[in-house]
């Protein structure tokens, strides 16, 4: 987890999907939706079609956010 919080702190775009899974599904570290979503958005910004997918799964089942049909369809 050290290595890819320091590596998602570099910008490795990789990274900002494989830290968001971690937090998302608790593998390892305590669940913590708060930064899977963090994570996974720096990840869709950077265009991480991963990243954008599971961003997209939580605003379409409301999971950790608001649901959100829109914003799921948009990621």
């Amino acid at each position: 987890m050290k290595c890819f919080k320091k590596a998602s702190d570099l910008g490795h775009v990789e990274s900002f999907f494989l830290t968001a899974t971690i937090y998302h599904f608790g593998k390892g570290v305590p669940v913590d939706k708060n930064e899977a979503i963090k994570y996974y958005k720096r990840g869709a910004l950077k265009g991480d079609a991963q990243a954008m997918t599971n961003l997209g799964g939580m605003h379409f089942y409301g999971d950790g956010v608001k649901k959100d049909s829109r914003e799921a369809a948009k990621l």
